[in-house]
């Protein structure tokens, strides 16, 4: 706190014995050391009042860096989740155009098979009275 040596400290008590008495000396001497001791007590809680204070904002300051980082890894992964998912529609959308209709898929087997009618199994199917799918839609 003060830069006090040897020689100050040794003209200070020589001072004070002759100003204060050989009497008085001891208990002023007490009393001057209390006092100092308390000064330096409550310099020091004040201190670490501030350090703690200005660790205290750090802190707040690191916690709410930390926080505008995670939000801001947050946003692009909800970005890439609603990309992904226009993706996935216009990919829906494209196979739905790709495939053919279904009247168009049950009329494909039918075709194929009148087309390997033989005449074998024309009459085949006329002795056991089975009627062709084309003469049902008929009636």
């Amino acid at each position: 706190m003060f830069d006090i040596g040897f020689w100050e400290l040794l003209l200070i008590s020589i001072i004070a014995l002759v100003v204060i008495g050989p009497e008085r000396l001891p208990s002023a001497a007490a009393k001057v050391g209390k006092i100092i001791g308390q000064v330096r007590r409550t310099w020091m809680g004040v201190k670490n009042e501030f350090m703690r204070e200005a660790q205290t904002e750090e802190l707040r300051r690191q916690i709410a860096e930390q926080k505008a980082k995670i939000e801001s890894l947050q946003t692009p992964s909800l970005e890439r989740v609603m990309d992904l998912d226009n993706v996935t529609d216009q990919y829906k959308t494209e196979e739905q155009l790709e495939q053919p209709s279904e009247s168009q898929e049950s009329q494909a087997p039918r075709v194929e098979a009148a087309e390997n009618v033989t005449p074998e199994v024309v009459s085949a199917s006329e002795s056991l009275n089975i009627q062709s799918p084309s003469s049902d839609s008929q009636k």
